[in-house]
């Protein structure tokens, strides 16, 4: 009994075919990156690339700056008023003790101007 592998043979060939192939397509590409690389406009475009980067990291850090300023601002702000509103309520109580002065003063004026009279 002989088994017929002619279909396997041609399968083969036809696998080893491709493989050669697509190792040729690869070293192809693989050539044409290393070239566009090494291209002019690659590398002006790498060097803008680059540039936008550090300025990007560069606006970053200032921005960071000023949240914390920010947020510095806004914590100093909260205690100014907690400081005025302190200032109010002393003020009112202050007002009150005079207004409760200056009526016992003119009751007092008023006793005076009585009792000089009779």
């Amino acid at each position: 009994m002989g088994v017929d592998i002619s279909l396997l043979n041609i399968l083969l060939e036809f696998f080893f075919k491709l493989a050669f192939s697509y190792d040729q397509a690869r070293s192809a590409l693989a050539y044409k990156a290393g070239e566009f690389k090494k291209s002019e406009s690659y590398l002006k475009a790498n060097e803008h690339l680059n540039f936008i980067l550090h300025e990007k990291n560069e606006k970053y850090e200032e921005l960071s700056v000023a949240c914390q300023s920010l947020k510095e601002a806004k914590k100093k702000v909260k205690e100014l008023q907690v400081l005025r509103d302190a200032a109010k309520k002393e003020d009112e109580v202050v007002d009150s003790k005079v207004l409760e002065a200056e009526q016992k003063f003119k009751k007092c004026t008023n006793v005076s101007f009585v009792t000089t009279k009779a």
